[in-house]
């Protein structure tokens, strides 16, 4: 393991302020079986190709070398069954070697070795981005597709999609990742060099990458860059944008790596100055609210609610307007979701001052009653729970002309007809507790 420690990339806003985000993936490496693993033997046994000339790796003729080493023979196709192929052994002493190198604290990464690396990257990697596609086989029937190789067992109907060349490119993100580190701490212009709009634009699109450990490297790698390099963060954001859009309103589109996307989303957002700009209060409107309405939705709502709510403490004026949306795209035919509408708008009654709301906390509860008032369990005791919350039971008796007796009307159907005996004593606690109290 190399003694530099992959650093904590934040999020700059665009007041040049930002938060410190802790990256909660994993460093080098993933133990998954048949992942080349840089702490194993193998890898101590081969540490020594280079490490002992330092010199060697300097020399920028060497970089050149690297490349045209590295690049025979990657897109190969071999059996599954077949033993390890002399030339990707061979690759991985190499790259194994070269991030030893640039991770050592005395290591000074210049201008040729961050230039070979970067082609590097563009020639083994962002040369073959494609889009993949998950298809059953029939039992140990195994499929290539662009280079991944798809294993599923029809009995139990689930396929495992992983890259033939995983155990290479996963020491190829590492390396750029470490001279990426060690370039924006000294001069991002050397980045801006030799990383184009195009390039940055092929890396943004493998947040769509099938492999979730591919996902987690390029999410690392695009904090150093929004981080380090201004001129880049439009750019991240507009992909971004785009590729939310694109989700939402194409029904063949898929959701991998849409988590990654949204965690990235909620640093840059705390990064934000204020007062917010059109662009970023349209970001929230036309894309992070419209995904509330994919079905799956239960895959990303963290990072989404997370999203949400660094808007709202940026801007809680922002709040009647989200709160609209949200009730406007009700899920009443879903009941998972709905559990998770009802968390959700929790947390901004919650969190928002009674003065914000008072235009839309009338809409708001009657679709609290609305859900205390359902057949299904879990929806109607989510809904009473609701009232426990302290500063949400605040909210409700500073408007309580209006929204007691919306309350007390959908409490008393419930205790007279709910087919629940636990919701039936929650529903008449609440009935007594609120005729009380109006």
């Amino acid at each position: 393991m190399s003694k530099r420690k992959r650093s904590e990339v934040g999020s700059l806003g665009d007041d040049q302020t930002y938060y410190e985000h802790e990256l909660t993936k994993g460093t080098l490496p993933h133990t998954e079986a048949g992942v080349f693993l840089p702490r194993h033997s193998f890898a101590k046994e081969t540490s020594t190709f280079i490490m002992d000339d330092d010199a060697f790796v300097n020399n920028a003729i060497h970089c050149r070398k690297l490349q045209s080493e590295l690049s025979q023979g990657i897109n190969a196709i071999v059996s599954s069954e077949g033993g390890e192929r002399s030339i990707q052994k061979q690759q991985q002493n190499i790259l194994w070697s070269l991030v030893q190198y640039v991770s050592r604290d005395d290591t000074n990464v210049n201008e040729e070795i961050f230039a070979s690396v970067t082609q590097l990257a563009n020639d083994l990697i962002l040369s073959s981005v494609t889009r993949y596609e998950l298809k059953t086989k029939n039992r140990k029937e195994i499929d290539w597709i662009d280079g991944w190789i798809e294993e599923a067992e029809y009995t139990k109907g689930n396929s495992h999609l992983e890259s033939a060349n995983w155990s290479v490119h996963q020491l190829v993100y590492e390396l750029l990742l470490q001279v990426l580190l060690s370039q924006s701490s000294r001069d991002s212009r050397v980045i801006v060099a030799y990383w184009r709009v195009d390039s940055l634009k092929k890396l943004l699109d493998l947040f769509g990458s099938p492999d979730s450990r591919e996902r987690d490297y390029i999410l690392s790698i695009i904090h150093v860059f929004y981080k380090s390099v201004v001129k880049f963060r439009r750019t991240i954001r507009k992909f971004i944008c785009i590729r939310i859009q694109s989700i939402v309103f194409d029904e063949e589109e898929s959701t991998q790596g849409i988590t990654e996307m949204l965690e990235f989303c909620c640093s840059i957002i705390r990064g934000f100055a204020v007062p917010l700009k059109k662009e970023h209060e349209d970001f929230l409107m036309r894309c992070l609210l419209p995904l509330h309405k994919l079905v799956n939705m239960e895959s990303f709502y963290p990072p989404l609610l997370f999203c949400i709510m660094a808007f709202l403490e940026k801007n809680p004026c922002l709040a009647p307007r989200v709160l609209d949306y949200l009730l406007g795209c009700w899920p009443i035919s879903n009941s998972s979701k709905e559990v998770l509408f009802l968390n959700h708008l929790e947390e901004i009654l919650a969190a928002i001052p009674a003065d914000i709301l008072k235009d839309i906390i009338c809409k708001a509860v009657r679709r609290i009653g609305l859900c205390m008032a359902s057949y299904h369990s879990l929806i109607s005791h989510r809904a009473f729970l609701m009232l426990e919350n302290g500063q949400v039971w605040c909210l409700l008796l500073l408007f309580r002309e209006s929204t007691f007796p919306v309350l007390t009307h959908y409490a008393e159907q419930v205790a007279s007809s709910h087919w629940n005996s636990n919701i039936l004593q929650i529903a008449s606690r609440w009935c007594h507790r609120l005729r009380t109290l109006n």
